[in-house]
């Protein structure tokens, strides 16, 4: 088979190994001045196959198709994303055995110089492969192969293809040519875009920069469908807080802990509201907020019940004591500090009920209803009532630092048996604090005011952000 040459077979099929469709063009590069192409697409590995052979061609031109007809302009812009896709993906293969991509920039100075020529047949679907060429002499004529291969590498060498080779139509076949080219669109310029983003020369800044982006950017946290659809805060954090954010979330989960130390007026307060509205609403943790004597109410409460008002109350799993309250010879309760359930407002001012909150299997698994009712007056016969529910589960995790809750219980209860007898007998009388029919209308309206407020703070936070994009 080594003996031979461009003219002796009719079929071509790449099925010797020394004679495939490579090697029928880099032959007739030698006596050809011009090469007309048609196929469906072509990748850069056909070119370099090609090195040092079709340099000695005066032109070269690519006339490509694409899987559906073009007849939109918007359509035309997809067909062309498709093709140079395709060609990207295939330098980055090239790569793989190519690492400084030796000959593409002359193919990059080729389509710079017009040399190599692309077009994109769009008024039908193109489906044609051909290989046509010019010749230099006369007496030998121009040759061609119809058939099946795409340009590309496999297409070339090791695909089974059919094609025939052709001389006496050539002419014929040079008209189509022309009469095809002259319909379709110039995109010379777009593969050149695609194939120079891979050889250009960057600046010692450039590969620093895009360096630390590949250092870092497994620190780089996205954000969950949680955070886009169902936080408060996520969409008034700017881009720097969010990084914080998701540096805390990833940094914490690795090392059971984080510190964020940005300097002052970064918003390190708003970092830590949406890492409390996660904590508690989506992780449904039990969070413990230590914050500055002097900084608790007109920083922390403040923003909490600014920004996140359903987790200020004795019924969130979020508590916030002072620094200070850690220094009082481990009595976590001394002192006024806060207690889950203290402050319900079910008797007269000054008087309430607390909790002793412990985990110990005896009430972890129990749930308590509290309801409370009464009369407006001696003469209303309608009774008023509120109910609370306390289902110690959400409890399990919090500690006892005093004696047995069962002691704690049963005296408890003989304290609310005797307050009971004395109203029975008449002989004691309490005030109370009660939300009449009127009050919870009122306390309805303002909750309903208060959700279209964030509602609308949420819209315009969107249509920033879509606006900075």
């Amino acid at each position: 088979m080594s003996n031979k040459t461009g003219n002796d077979l009719f079929i071509v099929d790449n099925s010797d190994d020394e004679w495939k469709v490579l090697s029928y063009l880099s032959e007739w590069s030698e006596i050809s001045s011009r090469f007309d192409i048609a196929t469906g697409y072509f990748e850069i590995g056909a070119l370099l196959a090609l090195d040092g052979k079709w340099q000695k061609l005066d032109q070269i031109r690519i006339l490509m198709g694409d899987e559906v007809t073009k007849r939109t302009h918007r359509a035309f812009a997809e067909g062309i994303a498709r093709i140079t896709g395709q060609l990207d993906d295939s330098i980055e293969r090239e790569k793989a055995k190519n690492d400084f991509l030796s000959g593409v920039p002359a193919i990059v100075q080729a389509i710079a110089s017009g040399k190599i020529k692309c077009r994109v047949y769009t008024k039908k679907k193109f489906h044609a492969k051909a290989y046509i060429t010019h010749t230099k002499l006369a007496v030998v004529g121009s040759s061609a192969l119809v058939g099946s291969s795409n340009f590309t590498f496999p297409g070339l060498t090791g695909n089974v293809e059919l094609n025939v080779q052709l001389r006496r139509e050539v002419e014929e076949l040079q008209q189509w040519y022309e009469a095809h080219w002259d319909e379709a669109e110039d995109v010379s310029a777009d593969v050149l875009k695609v194939i120079e983003r891979h050889t250009r020369e960057y600046l010692p800044f450039e590969v620093y920069a895009k360096s630390l982006q590949e250092y870092f950017r497994n620190y780089e946290q996205t954000a969950g469908d949680w955070e886009r659809h169902h936080s408060r805060m996520y969409p008034i954090l700017d881009q720097y807080q969010r990084d914080g954010y998701g540096a805390l979330l990833k940094i914490g989960g690795k090392f059971g802990g984080a510190f964020l130390c940005d300097g002052v007026g970064l918003g390190k307060t708003f970092v830590g509201l949406m890492l409390i509205e996660r904590l508690v609403k989506f992780e449904r943790k039990k969070v413990l907020l230590i914050v500055p004597k002097s900084g608790r109410e007109p920083v922390w409460e403040s923003a909490l019940r600014t920004y996140l008002p359903e987790l200020f109350g004795v019924f969130s799993n979020l508590v916030v004591i002072n620094h200070t309250d850690l220094q009082r010879g481990g009595e976590g309760r001394a002192g006024g500090m806060a207690v889950p359930f203290e402050n319900i407002s079910l008797l007269k001012p000054g008087q309430g009920v607390s909790s002793y909150l412990a985990e110990y299997p005896l009430v972890r698994k129990q749930v308590y209803s509290v309801r409370v009712s009464w009369r407006r007056s001696f003469a209303d016969s309608t009774r008023e009532e509120n109910t609370y529910t306390i289902n110690m589960a959400d409890h399990q995790d919090v500690s006892d630092l005093g004696g047995d809750p069962m002691v704690k219980i049963a005296n408890d209860m003989a304290k609310i048996r005797e307050d009971l007898r004395s109203l029975a007998q008449g002989s004691k009388r309490l005030k109370i604090d009660a939300y009449t029919a009127g009050g919870r209308l009122h306390e309805r309206r303002v909750a309903a005011r208060q959700r279209r407020r964030w509602a609308q703070e949420r819209q315009t936070a969107n249509q920033q952000e879509d606006s900075q994009e």
